[in-house]
């Protein structure tokens, strides 16, 4: 799935507006590699999405080492996530 797929199934739910957005601001401070601020928003995430991220990092058994991974496997979760909240509103997103 693009990120403008993305965007217009977002339009339709705010919670799925917030989770793009979050996708955005994680894949900008990696690329970026501000590792602090990185880290602070991941774990912001996490905290915000417990018990999802507790599921994503059982089902997922190569954790993070280091903080780039840690922001790439949270890249991971927010795309897992949007395709999940997506299928909520009827948007079959698993395909793309």
């Amino acid at each position: 799935m693009t990120e403008q797929e993305m965007e217009k199934v977002a339009k339709e739910s705010y919670e799925l507006l917030k989770i793009l957005n979050e996708y955005k601001e994680t894949e900008r401070l990696l690329n970026e590699q501000k590792r602090a601020e990185l880290q602070n928003h991941v774990y912001n995430i996490k905290n915000e999405y417990s018990i999802e991220a507790a599921v994503h990092n059982a089902t997922h058994p190569d954790l993070p080492r280091t903080v780039e991974e840690n922001g790439r496997n949270c890249l991971l979760f927010l795309k897992n996530l949007f395709v999940e909240k997506a299928a909520f509103l009827g948007v079959d997103l698993s395909k793309q």
